[in-house]
Parts: structure tokens; C-alpha cells; sequence
């Protein structure tokens, strides 16, 4: 089965059908799955994963593919990653204990500018111990203000003066607004975020008899882990792209017809959709299609059966010199390039080879996905359908002012 595990079956094996071979989980008049027998061999899970499987409609050889690749052909990376598989969820499970320790530091601040934060000026008030003075400097209750900011032991966290002169020059009340103040201000707020978290935990570690760090070392690693932070979320302002291109359609030559296809995915339905539209050099449609596919296959796969359908539908016109425009690069560059992939998709691959034979001349082009619109809403569109719809010389009424934003773009 192609997934990780278990990759066996472990569907019950129904005595009467333990030679039987797949060709009986196959329709033979429609070429598709029969779906009947599949739900009733099959645990749920696995019927499932066997109906997502394309099947050409000619027949093709068995072969042996890696389903841990692109290209169904085996690396020693992607078999070091299906091995490893195993340590990823503990890995999973320790990111989670990280994020879960990030939110609870969120959870402290915000408990802290509603004076809930659990210092123990609020735990005596709240009768849980009787003794309010700070651990820190015995001078004064712990307040959160104190705890975080004030306590003369914290006099090393926020030495640089260059950084925090205000803890000099400003006197709070509270906590509350002492963080208004910095946000008004833009005062080195996330340092200051993170400080102030580092300052928390690690008091938490002390009275908790836990391995912790210095207060010396709190303002190093503070800076350190908002440059980790920042590292690997830069600030939007810090962010510098291009402005955005946008792709239009363009008309094939006056010899050739440009085949557009396109392919979309209802996961909710387990329904894909296919648009195809063919035009000729001055943006005239000389067909159309949308066609529903009645099972959710993997966008490359939909891509392949969209390329497939379209060349289908050309030929089917009678157009011998074309262009095929898809938006999917790898399918571009697998198409011009020759490609052959050990895998679910060279099934469906092998089906556009057989329709390349009846073109005298075809290309391959690839658009993004603003200069194939029209494609792409015909697929939109076969969720409507139950079958397949076409229009010859003519596309759905919704589609005609994209039509002529597509025509008037190079006219």
C-alpha cells in the first residue's frame, strides 16, 4: 500500500478470494475501479487509498515503484526519511512540548498585566502562602512589576543603559503600565518580551530546585534567542520583494491552436475537475469542456489526466498543430523533457504518449496560474456537472468576461 505504515495489507482475506488478482477490482467495461467490490473486500482506510489510485485506460504493464518519491524511483535519502518516520512523531511530540512552553510564556505576560500572575504578593492574597517577599532581594514583595522588572537583583538583566535607561529615569506602578509604555514608545518591545520570560522561568527553575542559568547570563541569552526568533521569522518591514508580474494569455501562431487545460480538487466532495478550452491565434474559443472526475487524485495526477483529456479533445477536433498550456512546471518539464516516472503517475503519463501520435505538431508550454483563468474556472466548474459538458466555439455565459479580458490583454 502506498503508505508508511503498515505497508502491507491487513484487510481480513476472504477465503474464496485469496488468489484472486486486482484485475477484478477493476470495472473492465469503464476502466475505473469498482467501487462496490473495493468496500466490500477492503477495510475502509485501505479502499480508500486503492480508489485514489489512477488507472490508464489502456493496459499497461505491472512495474515496481518507490511511493516515497516524486518519481516513484528510490534515494537513499527518501529511505533514510521513511526510517526515520518513526523518530519524526517523537520529534513532533517534542516541538510540541516547545510550542506548548512559548504559549504559556504568552499566557504569563498577559497574567501579568492582569496582576494574576502567580507572584507571591497574588499568592498570599489569594491565601496560599503567607510570606510576600521577594526570594530575589528579601527587600520588597514580589509583585510582578518587582518580580520582572524592579528587583535590584535584576540590576544585571537590564544594565545596558543604552537599551533600558527608562528603568532609571521612570517610575511604575504596575506592570500593566509599564508594557503600555514600551508599546507606545516602540521600545525594544520584543527584547524586552523575551527578557522578561527569561526572567520568569528562570525564577520558576530556582524555587523549583531545577538546573537554570544565571541572572548575569538572562540579557545574553534573551538577545540570542530573539536573533534565533528572528532568523527564521524576518519582519515583514525587513522583507524586500519585487513587484508582483502578472501573466496574461498570448495567442499561438497563426498555424497553431493553444490548448489550455487545468485541473482542480474538492476534497470535501473526493471529487476533482478538469477544464480544458482550445483558441486559435486571435483568441476565438473553438471549444471547451468541464469534466468531473469522481475521485480526489493527487494534484500531479489530476494535472496528468487534464493534459491527457485535452489532448483528447483536440485530436477528437481534429487540431494537428498545437500548443499545450498547462500551469504545472514539473509537468511541463516532465512532458519536454521525456521523463519517465516509476510511479502512480506514469500510469496516467503513458496515456498522453499514446495522443502525442496524433498530432503532426505539439509543444509545451507553461503559464502561471492568471494566464490560464479560463482553464482553470472550466475545472471550477465541473463540480457542477456529473459527467463531462462541452461547448464548441463557446464557453459558460460566467466565463465571457475573462474570455475578453484574455483577448483584449493582447489585441
Amino acid at each position: 500500500m502506498s503508505r508508511k505504515y503498515p505497508t502491507k495489507v491487513i484487510s481480513p482475506i476472504i477465503d474464496s478470494m485469496a488468489d484472486a488478482r486486482v484485475e477484478i477490482l477493476i470495472d473492465e467495461a469503464t476502466h475505473r475501479w469498482n467501487h462496490s467490490v473495493i468496500d466490500g473486500v477492503f477495510i475502509p482506510e485501505e479502499a480508500e487509498l486503492i480508489k485514489s489510485l489512477p488507472l490508464p485506460q489502456q493496459g499497461v504493464e505491472d512495474r515496481l515503484f518507490w511511493p516515497f518519491t516524486q518519481t516513484g524511483t528510490y534515494t537513499s535519502k527518501s529511505g533514510y526519511r521513511f526510517l526515520k518516520s518513526k523518530d519524526e512523531s517523537s520529534d513532533s511530540s517534542a516541538r510540541a512540548v516547545e510550542d506548548r512552553e512559548l504559549w504559556q510564556g504568552i499566557w504569563s505576560l498577559q497574567r501579568a498585566c492582569r496582576n494574576s500572575l502567580p507572584s507571591k504578593e497574588n499568592l498570599v492574597r489569594r491565601t496560599v502562602i503567607e510570606n510576600p517577599l521577594c526570594d530575589r532581594c528579601s527587600c520588597a514583595n514580589e509583585s510582578a512589576l518587582h518580580a520582572l522588572w524592579s528587583c535590584g537583583e535584576l540590576d544585571v538583566v537590564w544594565e545596558d543603559l543604552t537599551l533600558w535607561n527608562c528603568r532609571n529615569s521612570l517610575s511604575f506602578i504596575t506592570f500593566k503600565e509599564l508594557l503600555s509604555w514600551l508599546i507606545k514608545h516602540q521600545h525594544h518591545l520584543e527584547l524586552f518580551l523575551v527578557t522578561v520570560w527569561s526572567i520568569w522561568t528562570q525564577r520558576n527553575q530556582v524555587r523549583l530546585n531545577k538546573p537554570s542559568c544565571s541572572p548575569h547570563l538572562i540579557s545574553q541569552l534573551a538577545k540570542e534567542r530573539l536573533q534565533e526568533f528572528q532568523a527564521v521569522n524576518p519582519h515583514p518591514s525587513s522583507i524586500r520583494s519585487a513587484p508582483p508580474t502578472v501573466q496574461k494569455w498570448k495567442p499561438p501562431d497563426h498555424e497553431l491552436v493553444k490548448i489550455n487545460c487545468d485541473r482542480a480538487r474538492f476534497a470535501k466532495e473526493n471529487r476533482a475537475g478538469i477544464g480544458v478550452v482550445i483558441r486559435n491565434s486571435e483568441g476565438l474559443v473553438l471549444g471547451s469542456l468541464s469534466k468531473l472526475v469522481l475521485q480526489a487524485y493527487s494534484p500531479l495526477e489530476i494535472e496528468v489526466m487534464a493534459a491527457t483529456t485535452a489532448l483528447d479533445f483536440a485530436s477528437d477536433l481534429g487540431f494537428q498543430r498545437a500548443i499545450l498550456e498547462i500551469d504545472s512546471l514539473v509537468l511541463v518539464k516532465v512532458l519536454s523533457d521525456h521523463t519517465e516516472f516509476f510511479s502512480t503517475v506514469d500510469l496516467v503519463l503513458d496515456e498522453i504518449g499514446h495522443k502525442v501520435n496524433f498530432f503532426n505538431e505539439l509543444h509545451y508550454s507553461h503559464v502561471k496560474r492568471e494566464g490560464n483563468i479560463v482553464a482553470h474556472i472550466l475545472a471550477r466548474h465541473a463540480i457542477r456537472v456529473s459527467d463531462v459538458v462541452v461547448w464548441m466555439e463557446d464557453v459558460p455565459p460566467p466565463l465571457f468576461p475573462v474570455l475578453l479580458a484574455d483577448i483584449a490583454g493582447f489585441s
